[in-house]
């Protein structure tokens, strides 16, 4: 790297980003972009260079998951990712070092400084870093738009906390925290003053009386409003400052006022004209499951369950699917303009729904078709080989195992089909449109019928992680998960998946024998429907289909197979299965806001 701090303080890098009305390094990115493209059409490499380096620091995705490594790739394919610190040669370190002084922009500062700590552990800079987060949090204060200040706080603290809780930094970051808290004064209309407390819970404080009084008076102004969601959140802060203050009485009676913020939902959607059963009932079932996890709250249980019995049978005829109807002559273009330049709940409705599961009855018909119509492929053997060479199965000689190969061959050629032409634009388009985070989906997956207590961070990750085109995390956290969920789902249905040996022993059943056999299989179609099972079959446990679960199990897939078409869709499904349900019901709720009076 050429450039040196004297050309950095000649280079007007602050007229620059000055182009961005958003004060955050995220928005910054594609004017640094833009002058170092300038650069170079002049033939100014160290220009080109230096803003070149600016960009790809912009570009780092901040995961707050992960405080030790926090900035990854903003993309990731098989051809590549972009920028991740560990990049950056020695030559960018000192330039950026020697410069850091002189940025005066708090939130590129904050970032560039944060790099240096992740790279050289530097005392100093980490203080710097901590400094400059508050400083932008400060500018990116927001009650309503509030998750750019969170995140420069959350992360100041996260510093602040490696650097020890004896330090200067941390008692900073505490009283910034408390201020946010203070200046709020429970009046803030959305989720600011949550996620303060959320981060003030991890911290040594004796003020628990104060925030179970501030958490109480949010919940109260939450349900004032019917704003259920914000309701039940405050309620369930309260309960954890309870825990903090060994209030187990009042502990439990917050989480019983959250689980009834369920109920209050359930109701909302009979008022409507039509009445909404569909969404009625699930938000019962997620109070029941509520009721279930603070425990001691059968009678509660029993005075709900013939209500979602009545709901669920009243609401059959209302299901409707939420579809996107594509143009085959003009497959990607269609499927980016689905989701393209919408808000971030209709995209995400968008590429949940953007294919349909495939239909088990139709891919016997086509596999029964081709058999009639190709004959002499029956005639000579067929076998099936991993990406070792190794065969792995031949076709089968019965007729029925050998339509159900033939339909699990053409089910994967439709998954990579839909994968290419269609769900791979799609995300592609909404992670350039949207910042989605894990947190995000962490909110959608609570007191969900799919997921036990417990999985929710891993699913959220694996979701998330799907979404940025991280595949071989997504298929390494998702797979196990929804082979819990199915077992979830069994036990729901009062279907036990464990069996009990001679000597006392039990043993989960695994995903083999739960979508094989028909003691769970049944049960589960049920639930799911056959044509969700079929798929999950395939993709996860079928020698004749994509085998990911059994494959990846025994590490037997390489790096670039976990960014198969078939694992892909995997996520895809997950994405469907886990977060359409929710989705929908968000949309509906939407819908019903704008139209009240």
């Amino acid at each position: 790297m050429q450039a040196t701090r004297n050309d950095f303080l000649q280079s007007g890098w602050e007229t620059v980003i000055a182009r961005s009305n958003d004060k955050e390094c995220n928005y910054y990115r594609s004017h640094l972009c833009q002058r170092a493209r300038e650069a170079k059409d002049a033939n100014d490499q160290k220009t080109e260079e230096m803003f070149g380096l600016f960009a790809d620091i912009c570009s780092l995705h901040l995961r707050l998951d992960s405080p030790d490594q926090p900035f990854g790739p903003m993309m990731t394919s098989p051809q590549g990712r972009t920028a991740i610190p560990d990049d950056f040669d020695t030559d960018q370190i000192r330039f950026l070092n020697d410069i850091l002084g002189d940025v005066t922009d708090a939130d590129l500062k904050a970032r560039i400084a944060d790099v240096l700590w992740c790279l050289r552990r530097d005392y100093r800079i980490g203080q710097v870093a901590v400094s400059a987060y508050l400083q932008s949090a400060v500018t990116l204060e927001d009650p309503k738009n509030w998750v750019g200040a969170h995140d420069r706080i959350a992360r100041a603290l996260q510093l602040a906390t490696m650097m020890g809780r004896n330090a200067q930094s941390y008692p900073l970051v505490v009283r910034h925290i408390e201020d946010v808290l203070e200046r709020c004064n429970g009046e803030d209309p959305f989720f600011l003053s949550a996620r303060m407390m959320d981060l003030l819970l991890n911290c040594k404080t004796d003020d628990a009386p104060k925030y179970v009084a501030l958490s109480e008076k949010l919940a109260l102004k939450g349900e004032r409003e019917r704003d259920w969601d914000r309701a039940r959140t405050y309620w369930e802060i309260k309960a954890q400052w309870h825990r903090v203050a060994k209030e187990e009485v009042e502990q439990r009676a917050a989480k019983l006022r959250a689980a009834e913020t369920y109920v209050e939902q359930s109701e909302v959607h009979l008022g409507g004209n039509p009445p909404s059963y569909s969404v009625a009932s699930t938000f019962l079932q997620k109070a029941i499951e509520a009721f279930r996890r603070v425990g001691d709250s059968e009678t509660r249980i029993q005075e709900l369950h013939p209500k979602l019995l009545d709901y669920q049978k009243k609401s059959v005829s209302e299901l409707r699917h939420f579809s996107y109807d594509i143009d085959i002559t003009d497959t990607v273009t269609k499927a980016i303009e689905s989701v393209r330049d919408k808000s971030v709940l209709d995209a995400m409705i968008a590429l949940t729904t953007i294919v349909k599961p495939l239909s088990v009855a139709s891919l016997r018909s086509k596999a029964d078709e081709n058999r009639k119509r190709y004959v002499l492929q029956s005639l000579f053997p067929r076998i099936y080989v991993n990406a070792f060479g190794r065969v792995i199965a031949r076709h089968p000689i019965d007729d029925e195992e050998a339509l159900r190969a033939d339909m699990c061959s053409l089910a994967t050629q439709y998954h990579s089909i839909h994968v290419q032409a269609i769900i791979e634009p799609a995300r592609r388009q909404v992670i350039s449109d949207h910042n989605v985070r894990v947190s995000d989906f962490i909110v959608m997956l609570s007191d969900h019928r799919l997921i036990p207590a417990g999985r929710e961070m891993v699913v959220a990750r694996g979701l998330h992680a799907g979404l940025y085109g991280d595949f071989v995390v997504a298929t390494h956290l998702l797979a196990p998960q929804l082979e819990e969920s199915v077992r979830y789902l069994l036990a729901q249905a009062g279907v036990i998946a464990s069996s009990l040996d001679n000597a006392g022993v039990q043993e989960e059943i695994d995903l083999n024998r739960t979508l094989c056999s028909s003691k769970f299989a049944q049960p589960l179609t049920e639930i799911l429907g056959a044509d969700i099972v079929f798929e999950m079959r395939t993709l996860l446990v079928e020698r004749f289909g994509a085998n990911l679960r059994n494959d990846m199990a025994h590490g037997l897939v390489d790096h670039d197979n976990f960014y198969s078409a078939s694992a892909r869709y995997l996520w895809w499904l997950a994405l469907r299965l886990y977060s359409f349900p929710v989705l929908a019901r968000l949309k509906t709720e939407q819908e019903t806001r704008a139209n009240l009076p």
